[in-house]
């Protein structure tokens, strides 16, 4: 002002300032307000922002395992470690735990957990050194169990060998070979060659087995030697029933029998004219002969029966002559062949001899009687003891004339 001295007196309630002291008094205390509040804002950004900068460094590192709750946590702005270390150390951590279970298991029991944990653990981001530590006990533990999958397939290789060799024993061949190339480890490498020479073994022996048969049934063949070709078609293990071995034997056998059939007809037809025609000789020849080849078969059984017949028409005709020699000539009551009641008056190798009304005489070959007549005159001249017998070898004899054999 324009009256003012800037020389008032002071005064006591400004504690004895003038006007310009305390002027200057509160520019001063304003200004170090201003500074403090300044201070502060500084002092604020600046922890804001490290507090920034450690959540981005913290939020790049991941973190190797879970932290366990009683584990004590470092905090980033007291500790002189980087993140990076923190987690390397933590990963290392994990890796001696893993490899402390390991030797605690004696490389025993269910290592599979353990591996998947090694496998996620490398999933992470480890340092150098603990990714060798890492791949080495993945490998160590990877090794263990391929060796005991090995080991595995190897003793179920060895059973297996062992029930194969047995169907071998048994000629079971194709289940053999088919059980071989369905076992699921036949080519893992521990086993492939074994399973490649047991394949190899197999097949060779069947290929022998078959050869030695075909080599015998083409030489029963040549021979036609039935009774052979029976025997190898029943000594067939039960893997060849129903395969083309035993059909080629049976087809064989059916040929064979065909054949001989035929031949044993034409035998039969033989046997059975030389019995029509009172030839004993011949029949018991040519059964001889062939008898044997027909085994019990309804042939062989014929000519037995042929034969058996030959010897008691042999005794009747023997008993007749005997019987006209001993008790004289005996009258025959109707006709025999064109002539009435004649009179039997021998019997002997040649025929019946007859006496024919007016005297004259007549001599009848045995096979031209008919077998009625010839029952007739059994019934009149033999003992009752021997009369059935000479009738059934009468029905043979007829059997024989009308052919109806071999059929």
């Amino acid at each position: 002002p324009a009256n003012t001295t800037n020389t008032r007196a002071s005064r006591t309630a400004d504690g004895g300032h003038t006007t310009a002291e305390r002027i200057i008094g509160q520019s001063a205390n304003n200004g170090m307000v201003t500074g403090m509040v300044i201070s502060l804002i500084i002092l604020v950004l600046v922890i804001v922002g490290w507090s920034v900068l450690d959540g981005t460094s913290a939020g790049n590192a991941v973190p190797a395992t879970k932290p366990s709750t009683n584990q004590t946590l470092i905090d980033p702005m007291t500790s002189n470690e980087s993140a990076e270390d923190l987690n390397s150390k933590r990963h290392a951590a994990a890796l001696t735990a893993l490899e402390d279970r390991l030797k605690k298991s004696g490389e025993q029991g269910d290592l599979s957990p353990l591996l998947a944990q090694i496998e996620e653990l490398r999933n992470q981001k480890l340092n150098e050194k603990n990714k060798t530590r890492a791949k080495s006990l993945y490998d160590r533990i990877d090794e263990v169990l391929k060796l005991r999958l090995t080991q595995t397939i190897e003793q179920n290789f060895t059973t297996l060998r062992a029930e194969l060799e047995k169907l071998g024993d048994e000629h079971n061949y194709e289940l053999a070979l088919d059980r071989l190339d369905k076992f699921k480890d036949h080519k893992h490498p521990a086993i492939v060659g074994k399973a490649n020479a047991l394949r190899d073994d197999l097949g060779k022996a069947r290929e022998a087995y078959l050869n030695n048969i075909k080599r015998q049934t083409d030489m029963a063949v040549v021979s036609k030697n039935l009774a052979k070709l029976k025997e190898l078609r029943n000594q067939l293990p039960p893997a060849f029933l129903g395969t083309d071995t035993e059909s080629g034997i049976a087809k064989a056998i059916e040929t064979i029998e065909s054949e001989r059939h035929g031949e044993q007809v034409l035998v039969i037809k033989s046997i059975a004219l030389a019995l029509a025609k009172w030839d004993f000789a011949k029949v018991t020849d040519l059964a001889s002969v062939h008898r044997a080849e027909m085994g019990d078969t309804a042939n062989g059984r014929t000519i037995d029966s042929y034969v058996d017949a030959a010897s008691k028409l042999k005794l009747m005709r023997a008993s007749l002559g005997t019987q006209l020699e001993k008790d004289g000539k005996r009258r025959y009551r109707g006709t025999l062949n064109r002539w009435s009641d004649p009179d039997l008056l021998a019997a002997d190798d040649n025929g019946l001899q007859l006496q024919i009304s007016g005297g004259g005489t007549t001599l009848i070959k045995w096979s031209e009687l008919s077998p009625d007549t010839l029952k007739t005159i059994a019934h009149m001249m033999l003992a009752k003891n021997d009369i059935d017998a000479a009738v059934a070898a009468i029905d043979v004899l007829a059997s024989a004339k009308t052919g109806d054999v071999g059929k």
